[in-house]
């Protein structure tokens, strides 16, 4: 090979691993310092609770720590606006569900990101239903019970969510229309205080992910009355749902997974993804999923994504159906 020829091959590789670290980075070399995981919930939720038991795996999987970030606020919108405008080297991922990436950035003008178009969907880890639920003393013993009182006169049943425009915002919105119950929402900044709010009986009842609710109504704190999965859940087989209670219109499922920055070369993508396939199939990760209360289910990123955009259509239909339009 002729010297200048030679001289010219050796400069563009230079140039071209200066570039950019996006461009310079390949699987091979990845990951090289730790992985900062945004979950864009409070602590103790399901969003939280099943990050820590993917990430630790993940962790000893791609021998790099996942370091798992709490953030809170606006049915997720902030931590996952964050995410969206993080630089996408693989270095900050975010795991999250249904309400930052089918709903609640449709409903707020201001959110800050398109989840259809700011992520790179990696997988999904964890698949589940919702559960409504009631404090242990309280009268309401099934969904029946609780329809009755939301109808009485006298005032509107109160019900938690993690946030205004959240999926459990919403749910609660379509059972009350679905049933003509009277209610009144109050929003909390995460998930877990909603719970706590309704064992402590500030507020009457609150939709949240199974794995949330399995280990308070098996501990007696709290009573779950449906979910809204297809099947019932494994952990509370007691609790029927709401196909069983002939309220078709009220099954949904929950979702969690691991995302990235839109422009996170596709190398980390895939190496992700593989990752997670391998972990998610682990059996004691598979057990630990299955006793936190949810179901372990990894995806390619084309079926996580395609995912996303099914759902998102689904609850704009829901919006548009119950006359909601989006806030500023």
């Amino acid at each position: 090979m002729k010297s200048w020829i030679k001289w010219l091959l050796v400069a563009g590789s230079a140039v071209l691993a200066g570039a950019s670290p996006g461009l310079a980075q390949t699987a091979d070399a990845y990951p090289q310092r730790p992985i900062r995981v945004i979950v864009p919930s409070g602590p103790g939720g399901g969003y939280d609770v099943t990050a820590r038991l993917v990430t630790r795996a993940l962790s000893a999987q791609l021998k790099q720590p996942f370091v798992v970030e709490n953030k809170v606020g606006a049915a997720g919108t902030i931590g996952a606006a964050q995410v969206a405008k993080s630089t996408p080297d693989g270095y900050t991922l975010m795991w999250t569900g249904n309400s930052p990436l089918t709903l609640a950035p449709f409903l707020n003008n201001d959110a800050g990101y398109d989840p259809l178009e700011a992520f790179m969907p990696i997988s999904t880890g964890v698949i589940s239903s919702y559960a409504i639920m009631v404090a242990s003393g309280s009268p309401i013993n099934s969904i029946k019970d609780l329809v009755a009182r939301g109808k009485e006169k006298s005032k509107p049943l109160t019900y938690a969510s993690n946030g205004q425009n959240s999926s459990l915002h919403l749910l609660g919105l379509l059972l009350s229309t679905e049933t003509g119950m009277d209610t009144l929402h109050v929003p909390y900044k995460g998930g877990a205080e909603g719970v706590t709010a309704v064992m402590s009986g500030q507020v009457d009842f609150t939709f949240d992910a199974s794995s949330t609710a399995a280990p308070f109504v098996k501990s007696g704190k709290l009573k779950a009355l449906a979910v809204t999965g297809k099947a019932r859940e494994p952990s509370m087989p007691q609790v029927p749902t709401f196909q069983e209670l002939d309220m078709p219109s009220m099954t949904f499922e929950a979702f969690y997974g691991l995302l990235a920055p839109a422009g996170t070369p596709q190398s980390i993508i895939d190496q992700l993804a593989t990752a997670m396939k391998t972990v998610v199939a682990d059996p004691e990760v598979m057990e630990s999923i299955t006793l936190s209360g949810n179901n372990p289910r990894s995806s390619t990123p084309d079926e996580f994504k395609a995912r996303i955009a099914r759902e998102a259509a689904a609850w704009k239909a829901i919006m548009k159906a119950q006359n909601i339009h989006p806030n500023s």
